[in-house]
């Protein structure tokens, strides 16, 4: 791991791994200090801690795995449409953009969630 090139295989395989529960994968995909910025703000970590402490703990709890629908990478951005579904049986599209750094570790997230459908993850909007 660990590329702008590879980015795309790296990526599609750590969001494999986490599905079937080991984070550890999307987590060495962070560059220390990374962020993740949603509809609702900033997320309060940051870096793999990103990963370890809001994403893993949220996919145990609400049995969140995320389904790549489209994805795209091209120097240090990288675009994606996915759905995420959760074991209540509710799912929502999503979308997100990653910047990386030289070495290919993300240091920014930003992710929009279909407003119209509410799953475990949902907050409400600012």
């Amino acid at each position: 791991m660990g590329s702008r090139e590879t980015f795309l295989t790296d990526w599609t395989t750590a969001v494999d791994a986490f599905n079937r529960g080991d984070s550890g994968p999307t987590a060495a995909l962070f560059a220390d200090g990374a962020t993740h910025t949603s509809e609702n703000g900033v997320l309060p970590r940051s870096g793999a801690k990103i990963v370890t402490e809001i994403y893993e703990p949220a996919r145990v709890a609400s049995g969140w795995t995320q389904q790549i629908l489209s994805i795209a990478s091209e120097g240090e951005f990288c675009t994606a449409l996915y759905r995420n579904h959760f074991h209540d049986g509710s799912s929502a599209l999503g979308c997100g953009i990653i910047r990386l750094d030289h070495s290919g570790k993300i240091v920014s997230v930003y992710t929009w969630e279909q407003s119209d459908v509410k799953t475990p993850l949902t907050r409400p909007s600012k």
